[in-house]
Formats: C-alpha cells, structure tokens, sequence
C-alpha cells in the first residue's frame, strides 16, 4: 500500500521522499521522481510532513528512531 500512495503523491507533483528496510523495493519509484533515500534520516531532512506506511508499532518505533536526526527540532510536532 505504502508503494501506491508514494507513487500517487509523486504523480500529484508533491516533492516525495522514500525509505524502505529493502531499498530494491523502493527503487522503481525513481522513475517517478521519488528521491529514494538510504536512511530513515535522509528520508525525514526538511520534511515539513513526515508519514509512514509501516508492519506495526515496532517498525514505526525503529524507524522514527533512525529518523530523529533527519527532523528539524524546530518543526510543527502536529506534521510528524
């Protein structure tokens, strides 16, 4: 489901960012102008809205955790 809604995001024209724990999976959205990042955190920096796509609680956990870094303190907590 993740890969459509990113997909459709980038085909909408919105600037769209993506991680996924098996990168090759991630890849074919490239080709739609999806910057495909290597690190939750590349995925996060200067993100004014950060949303996830994710197995469960655990998954979202670890990868917010790997993203802290990406995301600017001083942003509106309410678009993460």
């Amino acid at each position: 489901m993740g890969f459509a809604m990113t997909r459709n995001m980038a085909r909408a024209g919105l600037n769209v960012r993506a991680w996924n724990r098996t990168r090759k999976k991630a890849a074919p959205l490239a080709a739609d102008g999806v910057h495909v990042a290597s690190t939750p955190a590349e995925a996060a920096q200067g993100a004014g809205i950060v949303l996830t796509m994710l197995a469960d609680a655990s998954a979202v956990i670890s990868a917010f955790e790997d993203a802290l870094p990406g995301i600017d303190p001083t942003a509106d907590p309410h678009a993460i």
